[in-house]
């Protein structure tokens, strides 16, 4: 198989050498902040700090495990450091923070209207909830005889969420005149 004209192999083999690379300026700048800094204490509790070290930890972490661990577990191991690896693009975000006006005036607003936004997560919440239950329990009047896609309120949530915010995949759709309306509702209250 190729990709662009290239093997497969190549292609990974250059990503790999770019994860190097990566890693390895995260690893000399964070180690080059903490040489030079005065408070050594203050840094080693600054959360960036830790956010940077998290980082960079499940590719170190990744060569000290993958010629120790057995073949069935190294592979769900080696899942959970990937997964880490997102947290080097929070800590790019908090980086670019620094030197980017646009990025600290979106952060000044978000600090300035977190009251505003925590009482429209709550709304929101709580419209999930009430709109979740209605369309379970209208989409099943009999508890024993669940015949649509709405097994749970759980299950129920997802769509209810999907239909709040507007998005609206269409991969499940009420049965019922009575969730019709239940799913009316939810489309207008978003």
């Amino acid at each position: 198989e190729t990709w662009m004209g290239m093997s497969n192999k190549s292609v990974r083999r250059g990503l790999k050498g770019f994860e190097i690379a990566i890693v390895c300026f995260f690893t000399i700048e964070l180690c080059t902040r903490f040489t030079v800094t005065t408070a050594k204490l203050k840094f080693l509790g600054d959360p960036v700090t830790w956010i940077d070290i998290i980082a960079v930890a499940p590719f170190y972490i990744g060569l000290m495990l993958v010629p120790r661990v057995d073949e069935a577990s190294s592979a769900m191991v080696l899942r959970a450091l990937r997964l880490a690896r997102v947290f080097r693009i929070i800590g790019l975000v908090f980086k670019l923070g620094k030197y980017s006006h646009g990025v600290r005036v979106l952060a000044s607003t978000f600090r300035t209207c977190l009251m505003e936004l925590s009482v429209l997560a709550v709304l929101l919440v709580m419209a999930v909830i009430m709109i979740s239950s209605g369309m379970y329990f209208c989409e099943n009047p009999d508890p024993f005889a669940i015949e649509s896609d709405f097994t749970s309120i759980s299950r129920s949530m997802y769509f209810s969420m999907i239909s709040v915010t507007t998005i609206g995949y269409g991969d499940m759709s009420p049965l019922t005149n009575c969730s019709e309306f239940v799913a009316c509702m939810a489309g207008l209250s978003g």
